[in-house]
C-alpha cells in the first residue's frame, strides 16, 4: 500500500468516525433555561475577549455547572457564528419553542452526570441551546459547545483520563512535551503544532496514532486576585482534515476551584476561520454556515506561538 492509499484510508475513517458520533453531536436541539438551570446548580458565568489570540472582534461567553461536591463541571461555551460580529444572542419569542424541547429540571441528571460515570458518553456536543431572560424578554444562543469534565487532586502516579482536570499532578508545558514527543517518536510530526508549520495534510498525524495519550497537563500555577489559578493544556492532534478538529474543545484553559474555568482558546473553532474553504458565517434564518471568505488574517508563524506559548484569554470578570 503506496503513501496515498494511507492517506486516503485514513481520511475514510475520520469520516466514518465523524458519521458516528454525528448522532450526539448534531442530534434535535435542546433548550436549556437558564433561570431554571441556576436554581437546581451553581452557575458561573465568565466573558472571554478573543480579538488578542485570533485577531477578530469575537466573544465568548463560559458557563460552568458545577455539579454537587465538586465531583465535576459542565462547561457550555457560547460561541460567536460570526467572528467579527459580537452578537452571541438573538432575541426570540420563547412561545415558538415546544415545551417537550426544553431540558426540564428533573431530567437534569441526564444531562449532567457525574463525569467519572465510565457509561456516560463524554463526547462534546453541540445540541444543547441556552436561553436567558433579559427585561426585554427572551434571548437564545446561536452556537453552544458543551463539554463534561471530571474533578481530581491526586499524583501523577495515577491515570488521568483526557476529560479530568486532575490540579495534584506534575507539571509539564507544550514546550517540554515537544521535547520528549521528539525524543520518543523521531518519525513522526509534532501533533501539537507541525500542521501549521505548511498546512499540508501530508503532516497531521494520522487519526488514531497516540490518541491513548489524549489528556489535559497542568503547566502552571498562579494567582489571579486572591484565587489559586490552574493553567491546563489538551495534548490532542489536528487530525481531521474536512472540518473542525472538535475533540480538542477548550484546547488551552484557565481552571478556579470552585469558579470553574475562567479563561481559554478554542483553536479548533477560530482555525476554520483561517481558511477561505472552511465554514465561515452563520445564517440565523437557516441556521447553518454559509461558505465565504476568510475572516481571521492571523499567520501561521503567530498561531504556532500561541500554542507553544500557551496564551489564554482570561475572563473579564476577573481582571
Amino acid at each position: 500500500m503506496n503513501y496515498s492509499q494511507i492517506i486516503i484510508k485514513k481520511i475514510i475513517i475520520v469520516v466514518c468516525f465523524i458519521c458516528a458520533i454525528g448522532h450526539s453531536s448534531y442530534g434535535k436541539k435542546k433548550y436549556l433555561l437558564l433561570d431554571s438551570l441556576k436554581h437546581s446548580y451553581n452557575v458561573e458565568r465568565y466573558t472571554l475577549k478573543m480579538d488578542s489570540l485570533y485577531r477578530v472582534a469575537s466573544t465568548v461567553e463560559l458557563f460552568n455547572i458545577i455539579l454537587p461536591e465538586q465531583e465535576g463541571l459542565v462547561l457550555i461555551s457560547v460561541l460567536p457564528p460570526n467572528l467579527n460580529d459580537k452578537g452571541l444572542w438573538t432575541k426570540i419569542n420563547i412561545e415558538n419553542i415546544a415545551s417537550d424541547d426544553f431540558i426540564k429540571p428533573a431530567d437534569y441528571t441526564k444531562y449532567f452526570k457525574r463525569p467519572f460515570a465510565l457509561y456516560l458518553n463524554l463526547e462534546p456536543r453541540i445540541d444543547i441551546l441556552i436561553v436567558k431572560k433579559e427585561k426585554d424578554g427572551f434571548y437564545l444562543a446561536n452556537f453552544c459547545f458543551t463539554q463534561y469534565f471530571g474533578l481530581a487532586n491526586h499524583s501523577s502516579v495515577f491515570n488521568t483520563p483526557i476529560n479530568v482536570i486532575n490540579i495534584g499532578q506534575s507539571m509539564l508545558s507544550i514546550r517540554d512535551m515537544e521535547k520528549i514527543y521528539k525524543k520518543d517518536f523521531p518519525k513522526q510530526p509534532y501533533i501539537m503544532t507541525e500542521f501549521f508549520y505548511n498546512q499540508k495534510v501530508s503532516s497531521m498525524v494520522p487519526f488514531g496514532t497516540n490518541e491513548q495519550y489524549m489528556r489535559m497537563y497542568l503547566s502552571d500555577i498562579f494567582t489571579i486576585g486572591k484565587e489559586k489559578a490552574y493553567k491546563f493544556w489538551t495534548y490532542a492532534s489536528w487530525n481531521i482534515v474536512d472540518g473542525w478538529n472538535y475533540p480538542r474543545g477548550i484546547d488551552r484553559f484557565i481552571y478556579i476551584p470552585g469558579k470553574g474555568i475562567v479563561g481559554g482558546s478554542f483553536d479548533f473553532y477560530f482555525e476554520s476561520y483561517r481558511q477561505p474553504e472552511r465554514l465561515s458565517t452563520f445564517n440565523l434564518k437557516t441556521r447553518a454556515y454559509d461558505y465565504t471568505k476568510k475572516l481571521s488574517s492571523i499567520s501561521n508563524t503567530q498561531w504556532i506561538d500561541n500554542i507553544l506559548n500557551e496564551r489564554i484569554p482570561i475572563a473579564e470578570e476577573l481582571k
